[in-house]
């Protein structure tokens, strides 16, 4: 995994385990036993005053250890290790943070239940040490959807349709069938009832023009894949979705950021994330190659898109202050011609959440104020 000799480590391996890889990385002797020591002196000192443990009996610290003093070294060779496996994955973007740190202590006979790390891109753990026979570690992939760590392929959503060369005769340039594939795999739920949070999506029908909503506070008898499809199903890439025998597309066409959809819920905060199109879009790293008659259809696409969102934020700049509902607005740095870019997602990701958290925390800040 690591490019060339780091004297911190004295070795590294990468594992295949379902379509995650899990990355193991031996610190250098020296090196893991001063950091243990002084992590069990740290450990140690926030037990001071706390019952021992009995038998079958764990404890978990505050999970801000990563911002100790003590911690520091081994916090620098996570960041070491972060890094390097990124640039494995080949990410492309380096920027990352520790988004939480904890201590586990266990007496024997004690187990740590099956746990996930969600909103992580990474997940680790330390053993600073262990009792004999205890130095395992299991890991579990109950989902049925296995396939989404490894992420999405190109081919896996935009698999070129049988008449694309056609031209203009055909009905879209990709094929529905393996999109529709991949929206189920990474959705294991079948209807809207089944999930845990209420969710909405918009289409358009293209026969009206009417913005549909599909889910909660619309239409939640079609099945929730089939709505997905239809939110993103945009024009000339795929084909529309047939509802009731009535053709719906992207709801982006009619509501690229549907604020006012979001109102009719009567919400106290909006908190909106725009991904644009917009006019503030930064050029891409490298020009999409597309055909000229499909660039220019989404140039047509973008400049609609971008119009109704800029007189729509105007329009809710413009109410008077104070006015219900508030609006949290997110505006992350987005590319240009990038919607097929699905090496970009870890970026995107990652910047979306410096954007919010950053957004929040001046929120914060003025209400304090």
């Amino acid at each position: 995994m690591a490019q060339g000799k780091d004297p911190w480590i004295e070795a590294s391996d990468v594992i295949p385990m379902f379509p995650t890889l899990v990355c193991k990385v031996q610190l250098e002797a020296q090196l893991y036993q001063a950091i243990n020591a002084r992590i069990l002196d740290a450990l140690a000192e926030m037990r001071r005053d706390l019952p021992g443990l009995a038998r079958g009996e764990g404890w978990q610290s505050e999970q801000t250890l990563h911002q100790r003093e003590e911690l520091s070294e081994l916090v620098c060779c996570i960041n070491k290790a972060a890094r390097s496996v990124l640039q494995f994955l080949r990410i492309g973007y380096y920027a990352f943070e520790i988004t939480g740190c904890w201590a586990n202590v266990l007496a024997k006979g004690a187990a740590h239940r099956a746990h996930t790390h969600p909103n992580n891109f990474l997940s680790g753990v330390y053993y600073v040490r262990t009792q004999s026979g205890a130095d395992t570690i299991n890991f579990h992939d109950p989902r049925t959807q296995a396939g989404i760590i490894s992420g999405l392929r190109l081919k896996d959503v935009a698999a070129p349709a049988a008449g694309a060369l056609l031209g203009v005769f055909d009905g879209s340039l990709f094929r529905q069938d393996r999109f529709r594939r991949a929206i189920e795999r990474l959705i294991p739920a079948r209807r809207f009832a089944d999930l845990a949070t209420p969710l909405t999506v918009t289409a358009v029908d293209l026969e009206t023009g009417e913005l549909t909503l599909f889910g909660a506070g619309g239409r939640d008898d079609v099945p929730l894949a089939e709505a997905l499809y239809a939110t993103c199903a945009l024009p000339l890439y795929y084909p529309p979705a047939m509802i009731g025998g009535r053709p719906y597309a992207d709801g982006g066409i009619r509501a690229v950021l549907p604020l006012d959809t979001a109102a009719r819920f009567a919400p106290d905060v909006v908190f909106a994330v725009d991904v644009g199109p917009s006019w503030r879009e930064t050029r891409p790293d490298r020009p999409a190659r597309v055909p000229a008659l499909v660039r220019r259809s989404g140039q047509v696409q973008r400049v609609l898109m971008a119009a109704y969102n800029e007189e729509l934020l105007a329009r809710w700049a413009a109410r008077p202050a104070g006015a219900p509902p508030e609006l949290v607005l997110v505006q992350p740095d987005v590319r240009a011609e990038t919607t097929f870019r699905l090496d970009l997602a870890a970026m995107y990701e990652a910047e979306g959440y410096r954007t919010a958290k950053a957004v929040l925390a001046a929120r914060r800040v003025t209400a304090n104020g």
